[in-house]
């Protein structure tokens, strides 16, 4: 290594006997984010090739510092989702690309009538009518090859169906996501039961 004059640790360097070092840049996108930095008690020789080396290194080292980043910042993501979905009044529901239920909110044993226990590795076609279930499949497998939809995914009025049979007017939103190189569907179901009564005695007095 030739001796650089822009060393401004070259005393404390002599006064701890360290003889030669070598530096090398931890990258990230063209950028430089950090910098490692090795000493030796030792006289060594410039050895391109180490330095070559360790300057690739340094590419990799940024690459999973920025993944390590992302992840820090999608469990955070998640940590806010399951705190704002623990404390929603709307069911909440997650499905696979299988139709298999593999999240869901507290909020929809109270909309759908089953617990938690019962939703979970379910598919969801237990939550809605019979009539609509294949629908529901075709729908979703035809959106997964395609991309096409086959309804709306903001504010539709789609029937479910309760536990006991009964079926539950509901105002759907729907997402996807993708974690894990899998996608996933979620589901916001809002029970407008008492909605659409209010909506039937309205009309019933308009029409006396």
């Amino acid at each position: 290594l030739s001796v650089d004059a822009n060393f401004p640790r070259l005393a404390s360097a002599a006064q701890e006997y360290l003889k030669s070092a070598f530096g090398f840049p931890i990258t990230l996108e063209g950028e430089v984010i950090g910098v490692l930095e090795f000493f030796s008690g030792e006289t060594r020789e410039r050895d391109e090739d180490l330095l070559e080396m360790m300057s690739t290194v340094g590419g990799q080292i940024g690459q999973l510092i920025e993944r390590r980043r992302a992840d820090e910042a999608l469990r955070e993501s998640e940590d806010r989702f399951r705190t704002l979905a623990e404390t929603a009044s709307d069911a909440i529901i997650t499905i696979d690309t299988e139709s298999r239920i593999i999240y869901v909110n507290e909020a929809a044993e109270q909309v759908f009538g089953y617990s938690m226990t019962e939703m979970l590795g379910a598919d969801l076609t237990i939550l809605m009518p019979e009539y609509l279930r294949h629908l529901h499949q075709a729908g979703l497998n035809r959106y997964i090859e395609t991309g096409n939809k086959h309804i709306g995914w903001e504010a539709v009025e789609l029937p479910g169906l309760h536990k006991s049979g009964r079926e539950i007017p509901l105002e759907l939103s729907f997402g996807e996501f993708t974690k894990n190189n899998q996608r996933y569907f979620t589901g916001i179901a809002r029970d407008i039961t008492e909605r659409k009564q209010a909506e039937e005695a309205l009309q019933r007095s308009r029409e006396e």
